[in-house]
């Protein structure tokens, strides 16, 4: 591998979700959340794994990534559950450019809603993993 995909990756995730028209304004997001960042907000790739590999003429990597959006709405989860959905949609919309690789595929993989409220307050966390199928150019 020349290189590994995960950074351009998550440089055009950033990218294409920061760009007018991705259905997420409204809502900040971050690759390192700051201690004062107000609710809701989506962290980018917060969790990345990859995996090499390759055919006798090609080489690429398997890319999964996760996101978190985190709610402290009094609605309940459905906040969250409504920015999972935006996010969702936004993320598969359109294909991710990862200079120096062609995406292939991109897919949904799981999403999931946690609710940490507790009698001080309320607290959502959802997740959302993506699946990415990269072949270097």
């Amino acid at each position: 591998m020349a290189e590994d995909a995960t950074l351009a990756l998550q440089t055009g995730i950033y990218t294409q979700l920061s760009a007018g028209g991705s259905g997420l304004s409204g809502i900040t997001l971050y690759d390192n959340v700051p201690a004062d960042a107000a609710m809701p907000y989506i962290r980018i790739c917060s969790v990345v794994q990859s995996q090499n590999w390759r055919t006798t003429t090609t080489k690429g990597q398997n890319v999964y990534a996760q996101f978190d959006v985190w709610s402290d709405s009094t609605a309940g989860s459905t906040e969250c559950k409504t920015w999972l959905n935006l996010l969702s949609v936004a993320l598969t919309a359109t294909a991710v450019t990862a200079t120096g690789w062609s995406v292939i595929d991109q897919l949904v993989g799981r999403t999931d809603t946690v609710d940490l409220s507790t009698p001080e307050g309320h607290l959502y966390h959802g997740i959302l993993e993506m699946q990415y199928h990269l072949q270097e150019v």
